[in-house]
């Protein structure tokens, strides 16, 4: 017994100095239900990914790029001036739009161009409409992908459908269907399926944007 509990007190600390860190990234929340809620407004909810996002903040939303201003927030039922990555937060929005807000919503903080100043902060999230993936095979997986198949990408609650335009083993180009948004920084591996193979998991993929 104190050899597990030792094991999960090391594992809560390698997890802990982590989201430490990812605290310092470019703010990803994907959006996984809202609703309005009497005397307060619109209420978006989710896990943060990486950042943190503060009561007052200006939000930008994806893939609708909507706008809107934290009135609020709410981590595990108590009100908080802030969240950070690993929390689930409900965000109760001002001046957003409901219709900015479905099944693929992002809340990120806006880009910044400041011409005075010359500061300059992209998106946290660039939009893919063509990408260049290099697949990480699954063990399991024997089928081999080619040109004109239809892929399906998994990544930050985002489920996007492409086509394989160009293939050379396990480095290809896809086409999405509609745009898929990878983290500017640090972003995540993809995982790649192929609802036709058995089993249906292609591999996990790194994805950078076609130029």
């Amino acid at each position: 017994f104190r050899r597990v509990l030792f094991r999960s007190y090391a594992i809560l600390s390698r997890m802990e100095s982590t989201l430490e860190a990812v605290k310092e990234h470019p703010l990803v929340v994907p959006i996984d239900q809202h609703f309005n809620v009497k005397g307060i407004g619109l209420v978006a909810i989710g896990y943060v990914q990486s950042g943190t996002i503060r009561v007052h903040d200006q939000v930008t939303l994806l893939p609708a790029h909507g706008s809107g201003d934290v009135k609020s927030l709410q981590v595990m039922d108590d009100d908080v001036e802030f969240a950070s990555a690993g929390d689930r937060v409900g965000i109760a929005l001002r001046n957003a739009k409901e219709d900015h807000l479905n099944g693929d919503t992002m809340i990120v903080h806006p880009e910044i161009n400041d011409k005075r100043t010359g500061k300059i902060v992209p998106l946290a999230l660039v939009a893919h409409k063509v990408s260049n993936v290099r697949l990480q095979r699954s063990p399991f997986q024997k089928k081999q992908l080619e040109t004109g198949d239809v892929v399906h990408a998994s990544v930050d609650l985002q489920f996007v459908v492409g086509r394989i335009q160009d293939c050379n083993g396990d480095e290809f180009v896809v086409e999405w269907e509609h745009p898929l948004y990878i983290r500017g920084q640090d972003a995540p591996s993809v995982l790649l399926a192929q609802l036709d193979s058995k089993p249906r998991i292609m591999g996990s993929c790194t994805i950078e944007l076609k130029q």
